[in-house]
């Protein structure tokens, strides 16, 4: 029976002068035997690795730098002979040392990428995306006369040209309808380390739209359902009603939910609240939880009419 070809072939060039090739065995072989090519011509290794061993440094010796490497391989087992090969796959090492001019004329992206060190002169007229990344050294001159995405010099060395400083501390200001202006920074996740209070808030109701009779009525609340998405675990949960349109909300209760299962689930916060229109807030002043509402149902009881007072 014929041997199954190895699988899921890989080539990556990991410095300057070594390339890590890596397999998986198609089938149970004694040897594989690893094909290159980097002249146009084929040449299988003379000496093959054992079976069953999935990685391999191919080692370039600085000959054929900045050539690409083809790879491709095939086992061997003393009763079926050889395997088929497996699919080509490719890598490039690119020089240690760049003592010349680079010139960057086109659209680059990793244009200079592994160049140990850079002691010429780096030239860049087109659209730049990371030009001189993994430059360990530039001691020559960087000229970007092109547009440059973000980090396109990085390294050592004089910058000139074009674009002096690329900068990476970036900070925007948004403004708002009313006029006031807020600075977003990519170096902080909240409001310099205080924690931001997320909340929910309802429009004022005396329940008349869902039950007439309420209509110019007194109520109690007895109790608040809370319908809610498990997300986290122990995440503090704060539920208050206010009778004064928002002004205040002298009536809360505090519950711990939770326990990040991530099904949906319901809390019950009981009060006795005595208004004729009422507002209900949810929130939540956690820095480390996420809590998902998902609804809510008011228990109440008309408490009587409401008669306006001279």
């Amino acid at each position: 029976m014929a041997l199954s070809a190895p699988t899921n072939p890989d080539a990556t060039s990991i410095d300057f002068e070594n390339i890590n090739i890596t397999w998986t065995d198609g089938d149970t072989y004694d040897l594989v035997y690893i094909a290159h090519n980097v002249t146009g011509v084929w040449h299988e290794t003379i000496t093959p690795v054992s079976g069953g061993v999935e990685e391999h440094l191919q080692n370039v010796g600085g000959e054929f730098v900045e050539d690409e490497w083809s790879f491709k391989m095939r086992g061997w087992a003393t009763v079926d002979g050889f395997s088929d090969y497996s699919d080509v796959v490719s890598a490039t090492c690119h020089s240690g040392t760049n003592s010349g001019t680079v010139s960057l004329s086109a659209n680059t992206s990793g244009a200079t990428a592994y160049a140990q060190t850079i002691t010429g002169t780096v030239s860049s007229s087109g659209n730049i995306s990371q030009t001189t990344a993994y430059a360990q050294t530039i001691t020559g001159t960087v000229e970007v006369n092109g547009p440059a995405s973000p980090g396109a010099i990085s390294g050592g060395g004089t910058k000139g040209g074009g674009s002096k400083t690329l900068k990476t501390d970036y900070r925007y200001f948004l403004g708002t309808a009313n006029g006031k202006t807020h600075l977003h920074s990519d170096e902080y996740a909240g409001d310099a380390g205080v924690v931001i209070p997320c909340q929910y808030e309802t429009k004022d109701t005396d329940f008349a739209d869902q039950d007439q009779k309420s209509n110019d009525q007194w109520k109690t609340v007895y109790s608040i359902k809370l319908f809610y998405e498990d997300m986290s675990a122990d995440t503090d949960i704060v539920v208050a009603i206010s009778t004064d349109g928002g002004a205040t909300f002298p009536t809360s209760q505090t519950r711990t939910l939770g326990d990040g299962s991530e099904t949906r689930k319901d809390a019950t916060y009981y009060f006795i609240v005595t208004g004729q229109f009422f507002r209900f807030r949810v929130s939540s002043g956690s820095a480390s939880t996420t809590f998902k509402i998902l609804g809510m149902e008011v228990e109440y009881e008309d408490a009587g009419p409401h008669w306006d007072t001279a």
